[in-house]
């Protein structure tokens, strides 16, 4: 397959070159070599082929051409979009929200449980209870906001459409919340008024 995408190419740059050849250039030789076979003066044709040949250098490159100097836009009122890029890259994008580290540095697992598979089994769980813990705490928190986005939104008069989507989304919050405190009794000591 790729043989065939060589020789389409081939016959696209030959196509291209043909046509951009000049038509003086290749009909003068073809003149010069029958009116040579037909007994007329060499040079009169070999004349003619190089005024061709003169016309084919005209028509590709003029280096006495003088360079015009053109104007840019200015910079402030159409500023392009890798300028911008470039400028957010070496100093950052004002737009963008601070980021938040963790108070707490991450806890790795230490040599010992690295060693020891029992070891690293329960330094795996305590990772995954953490875990747990912060959705319960994350859904503590984040569930009231919601509901009271849903009265404002209510209230707001809009669309019972867009309304329902967040209420759905409460809804699928409260069951994750209610089957990891089920799986996790540990995780239990939420507040009584979110479990509902």
């Amino acid at each position: 397959m790729k043989p065939f995408y060589g020789l389409a190419g081939l016959l696209l740059l030959g196509a291209a070159a043909w046509w951009s050849w000049p038509q003086q250039a290749v009909l003068a030789p073809l003149a010069s070599s029958g009116a040579a076979r037909d007994g007329a003066a060499p040079a009169a044709g070999a004349a003619a082929g190089s005024a061709a040949a003169g016309q084919w250098f005209a028509a590709i490159a003029d280096d006495e051409r003088e360079l015009k100097r053109v104007p840019l836009p200015p910079l402030e009122g159409n500023r392009s979009a890798w300028l911008s890029m470039a400028e957010a890259r070496e100093h950052g994008d004002s737009r963008t929200p601070p980021l938040q580290r963790d108070e707490a540095p991450a806890q790795r697992a230490s040599a010992a449980q690295l060693a020891d598979p029992q070891a690293y089994r329960q330094y795996e769980q305590g990772q995954k209870q953490r875990m747990l813990g912060a959705y319960v705490a994350a859904a503590d928190s984040e569930l009231p906001a919601l509901r009271a986005d849903v009265e404002r939104a209510r209230a707001a008069g809009l669309p019972a459409a867009d309304i329902a989507k967040v209420e759905e989304k409460i809804r699928r919050i409260e069951e994750q919340r209610r089957i990891v405190v089920k799986d996790n009794p540990g995780l239990a000591a939420a507040p009584a008024a979110i479990r509902r």
